[in-house]
């Protein structure tokens, strides 16, 4: 991607490569580098096992690739990568890589017999497919990871972006949210770069009873308990936009739902009330088989959705119905909206931080080299036109407690932290007239100006700085007629902040 940020650090980490040496700083310096070459940001999709976040990341590409179920590859971390013709590679832990030609489709296979591998031997699965969604983001799929109990997977330090899969939270939502905070905070996520989704309606409401009440019950509560840490998460159901995709839902499922319609209605909807009940239906229309493979892949809620849309009748009607309720496209959208959208700035974010570690772990006895990009780093975080980038860092010190704010002060870091156009940035309506957008950035840079000038410490003082130097790219792009960010203008007068930090 060659955004403007990533473009910039990008120019600065290769004007220095040669000269920091071949050292294991050296090592995660070029991974950086080449990082920012990367044509995708990279979005991970994590979630514990069962909650369907594999699912996910087939509506994600538009095709049915991963190992979903209790299969052996399925407890490996699988990324999908842009390219042709379809090659599958496993990344070995002791040993060199092996590559095999996807002959059958790109998909992950079940097993890595035909690769002589055993998924023990494996650190990750790369699949490179030519599947129109991975020109626009390579897809982490990372295997089942318990909130509770796991420290967040290395590999997610690897993401620009997450779609972090929520478990159900139960009647009492609060142990959950801890769970969860806890997780984020220690994988460095913010609603800057994560957002939220639910995706199993069978594990919500009352056995038979429609579920999307009580999952947008749970959305909310997760969107008022993780604040700051998880955009608004979306509840879906996985399982019916998987289905609807090309291999997925049969002109044989259609045909069984045709079948279940035509049943005594009073039989059928005391069958329909849960997953036993129509397994256990031996006096009913359909075959033990064909119960459990209908059930398998649309769950008990997809069934009762298209038997009760008695209009559709044939496959594609059908699948029309199951991507409609899927409630898919809404987290599509926020996915190749917004986040799509910040994906320079996510991943400037991430490569920034990786380098500026690297430079740290180096220690008292690295190369002349390495101290100097350490210095050149740090004056190029500081520029006017990554204030969002370093808001970054004051959400994350907001969440975690080092940093304490009034709950509207609270609310504006938020905002432009995570916005993506001028208006978002101060938490505004998309279609706020220019004017008032630039009048507002205008206020809030005289507020956060006054922050920046008081006797804070000098960390939440760059803090305050990041914020009006944002506010006042914003109050230009307002004036300037632009619905994004405004490129800097050096300020004329110095702010005492900067007489501190010198």
């Amino acid at each position: 991607m060659t955004g403007p940020l990533c473009a910039g650090l990008a120019d600065l980490l290769a004007a220095r490569i040669d000269h920091v040496g071949r050292g294991p700083a050296g090592e995660r310096l070029r991974a950086g580098l080449a990082a920012l070459a990367e044509p995708a940001p990279r979005l991970a999709v994590v979630g514990e096992h069962g909650d369907g976040a594999s699912t996910l990341v087939d509506v994600i590409l538009g095709a049915r690739a991963t190992p979903v179920g209790r299969v052996p590859t399925a407890a490996v971390a699988c990324w999908f990568r842009y390219g042709e013709p379809a090659v599958l590679l496993a990344i070995v832990r002791d040993g060199d890589p092996r590559a095999a030609c996807c002959e059958d489709g790109p998909y992950i296979p079940a097993d890595l017999a035909g690769l002589g591998l055993k998924v023990e031997e494996v650190d990750r699965l790369v699949l490179r497919a030519p599947i129109e969604a991975l020109r626009h983001w390579t897809v982490l799929d990372l295997p089942g990871v318990r909130h509770c109990r796991t420290w967040p997977p290395a590999a997610l330090a690897e993401a620009d972006a997450v779609l972090l899969v929520l478990p159900e939270p139960g009647p009492e939502p609060a142990e959950a949210i801890e769970a969860i905070r806890r997780f984020a905070v220690a994988a460095g996520l913010t609603a800057a770069n994560t957002v939220g989704v639910l995706s199993r309606p069978e594990r919500f409401g009352m056995a038979g009873e429609d579920p999307w009440p009580d999952m947008h019950r749970g959305a909310g509560a997760y969107a008022a308990g993780l604040r700051g840490l998880v955009a608004d998460p979306v509840p879906v159901a996985g399982l019916l936009g998987a289905a609807a995709l090309p291999g997925g839902f049969t002109e044989g499922h259609a045909r069984a739902v045709r079948v279940l319609r035509a049943a005594d209605p009073d039989r059928l909807a005391m069958a329909l009330t849960d997953e036993w009940e129509f397994r256990d239906w031996t006096d009913g229309p359909l075959t033990r088989e064909q119960r459990l493979q209908l059930a398998d892949v649309i769950g008990m809620h997809g069934i009762r959705e298209l038997v009760a849309a008695a209009g559709a009748h044939d496959l594609s009607a059908q699948r029309t119905v199951l991507r409609d309720r899927s409630g898919v496209d809404t987290l599509l959208g926020r996915i190749s909206g917004p986040l799509l959208a910040a994906a320079d700035r996510l991943r400037c974010t991430r490569v920034l931080a990786a380098a500026e570690r690297a430079v740290r772990d180096a220690g008292a006895d690295h190369q002349p080299g390495i101290a100097a990009l350490g210095d050149e780093l740090t004056a190029y975080r500081n520029r006017p036109e990554l204030a969002q980038v370093r808001l970054s860092d004051a959400l994350t010190d907001l969440l975690s407690g080092r940093w304490v704010l009034p709950a509207a002060e609270a609310a504006a870091i938020e905002a432009l932290a995570t916005g993506v156009d001028a208006a978002g940035c101060l938490g505004l309506a998309p279609d706020t007239e220019p004017a008032r957008v630039a009048a507002a950035a205008r206020r809030a840079a005289e507020q956060w100006a006054a922050w920046e000038s008081a006797d804070v410490s000098d960390r939440l003082g760059r803090h305050a700085r990041a914020a009006r130097e944002l506010c006042q790219q914003v109050a230009r792009s307002a004036r300037d007629g632009s619905h994004g960010v405004a490129p800097p203008v050096p300020d004329t007068e110095p702010h005492p902040r900067e007489d501190r930090d010198a």
